[in-house]
């Protein structure tokens, strides 16, 4: 399924950050049996290069190494995401079709 130029998985991950802004991406491996923890972070980084998210970086207090990064939804992701949603829609439904 791709809609609006939306792949499976980005709108997996756009879906997850719907209903809970803020994740960070092996949290959305787990929240989703679709997302695997190879190539999430992948995905995560085209939808960050396509403006649909946003990152930022938190270092966990007494946690040594890399800061975690939590992901957010934009405002352009929820538009991409809302538009994937009426086009897969419209595939539905198409006009004229009976009920």
């Amino acid at each position: 399924m791709r809609f609006f130029n939306v792949s499976d998985i980005q709108f997996e991950i756009l879906e997850l950050l719907v209903s809970k802004n803020g994740m960070y991406g092996l949290e959305m491996v787990k929240a989703s049996e679709k997302l695997k923890r190879a190539t999430i972070y992948v995905h995560l980084g085209r939808l960050e290069d396509r403006k649909w998210l946003r990152s930022e970086a938190e270092q966990i207090p007494g946690e040594a190494g890399m800061a975690k990064r939590r992901y957010y939804i934009t405002g352009e992701g929820q538009k991409a995401y809302r538009a994937a949603i009426a086009a897969s829609n419209e595939m539905s439904n198409p006009a004229g079709a009976m009920a």
